[in-house]
């Protein structure tokens, strides 16, 4: 059984960081050129982390922590550096939904934001629901009204059902695992140790 392993070490970041957003399509093209699309459903957020050099003594850590997620098999937790969110709701604000909604949709009404407030959330900015380890991308931006209510549209659709209250996270919290299932470490004379490693979103939902 998968185990939990904590938190990818943040002592040293990353000079470069890809995001790529994986989606689930099926596209065929007929004899007369008619395209048919189908959505599968389904969506991850892959990364890929390229580091610095660093030393023996930086890079253990590292080095010791990606083996003991053994390939693909362990998951943990990633958090995207230099990202917060661009609109004023904070996870500490408490936010929780506003309605029921059902797994498919890709919009909820939430409340307990500030009252009357711009922005509470921004377009590009990233958002959990529930109980659910799968991270969302806020689509447009929402200000919230004289109650403290605003209405979230987001990408990819909610996977599971979210109910009346359940909590509403906007940390980039990732849960994730290693894309491959070899780990490998070079250096040089200079005794530098390079890494790149591409992590894959994994879901409870």
């Amino acid at each position: 059984m998968a185990n939990d392993i904590g938190s990818l070490p943040s002592t040293i970041k990353p000079a470069n960081v890809t995001i790529s957003s994986l989606h689930q399509n099926f596209i065929s093209v007929s004899q007369n050129l008619t395209t048919f699309k189908t959505d599968r459903g389904g969506h991850r957020w892959k990364f890929q982390l390229d580091y610095p050099p660093m030393t023996r003594e930086q890079y253990a850590e590292f080095w010791a922590f990606c083996v003991s997620a053994r390939g693909r098999f362990n998951f943990f937790d990633y958090t995207l550096e230099n990202h917060a969110n661009l609109g004023q709701a904070q996870t500490s604000d408490q936010v929780t939904a506003n309605e029921t909604v059902l797994a498919g949709s890709r919009s909820i009404q939430c409340q307990n934001f500030t009252a009357s407030t711009s922005n509470v959330v921004k377009a590009g900015d990233f958002v959990k629901f529930g109980t659910s380890t799968k991270v969302h991308m806020i689509t447009s931006s929402a200000d919230s009204d004289s109650s403290g209510v605003a209405t979230l549209n987001f990408e990819p659709a909610i996977q599971a059902q979210v109910a009346v209250d359940n909590p509403v996270s906007f940390d980039p919290l990732f849960q994730v695992s290693l894309v491959n299932d070899t780990f490998e470490t070079a250096y040089g004379t200079n005794r530098l140790y390079g890494m790149t490693i591409e992590l894959i979103e994994v879901l409870d939902v």
